[in-house]
């Protein structure tokens, strides 16, 4: 074998001189420029090399992130506001559960649903004035004398009953004279819609004395419509002898429905 094929055998191969020039770098602390561009890969950087400083400011873009790779104890407090919200995608709030029912509301303006009523200004169909109790009253202060044979009006007051009628209670207070000169009696009672609702009260008066009295009245599914309450009153002696003096009458009104 000849001198020059020996040392061409043992010539070193470029891949090993490349070797060793960048030990040689390396261990100078000689940067090396990498030729072109994609010349790192993945593997060659050590782990946790890249630091936050490092980063380029908007160079992780969202294309970037991986799913799942953000999560919650990764967002500060207070981070994500409203207009970042798709609110689409957001479930009910437990303590909103009720606000789309409105079961007890007097209206219901802006529920998803009136579960108790489909107009709440109705209950079972029946409007409020239906099932709203009503009440009228008087008070007289016009002294009359008395018819001593008949009854007649003494004071009276209109009450207007709702569609399908109402139950109806009459109360009255009211204070009788005596000037007949002598003992005398009178008598008072309550009618409503032409009918007689209550008792007849006798009072046996001494004279020049003035005597209170009171009335209850009820009647009984009166029928829809404008009715009339009215005391009566007569004496016992001579006419205008038992005098009315004053008086308060209440009617009240409870619906019975349509």
């Amino acid at each position: 074998m000849s001198r020059i094929s020996r040392y061409a055998r043992l010539r070193p191969s470029p891949a090993a001189v490349l070797a060793v020039v960048a030990l040689v770098f390396a261990v100078s602390g000689v940067a090396v420029a990498l030729p072109g561009k994609n010349t790192v890969a993945s593997k060659d950087i050590k782990k946790n090399a890249v630091t936050a400083a490092k980063i380029k400011n908007g160079s992780v873009t969202e294309a970037k992130l991986g799913d799942g790779v953000v999560g919650t104890a990764k967002i500060g407090n207070d981070a994500v506001t409203g207009a970042k919200v798709n609110e689409g995608t957001l479930g009910k709030v437990p303590s909103a559960e009720t606000a789309t029912k409105a079961t007890t509301a007097d209206k219901a303006l802006s529920a998803d649903k009136a579960t108790a009523a489909d107009n709440a200004l109705e209950l079972e169909g029946r409007t409020l004035p239906q099932v709203r109790p009503l009440a009228v009253g008087v008070k007289d202060e016009t002294s009359q004398g008395l018819d001593d044979s008949a009854y007649e009006s003494v004071m009276g007051v209109n009450i207007t009953l709702p569609p399908g009628g109402a139950d109806v209670v009459l109360n009255a207070a009211l204070e009788l004279d005596n000037d007949s000169g002598g003992q005398a009696s009178g008598a008072c009672r309550l009618k409503f819609n032409g009918s007689v609702t209550s008792s007849v009260v006798n009072i046996t008066m001494v004279d020049e004395h003035n005597y209170s009295l009171a009335l209850t009245g009820i009647d009984d599914n009166a029928g829809a419509g404008t009715r009339q309450a009215l005391v009566e009153c007569q004496g016992s002696i001579g006419d205008d002898d038992i005098k009315f003096l004053n008086g308060d009458l209440t009617v009240q009104a409870f619906p019975i429905g349509a």
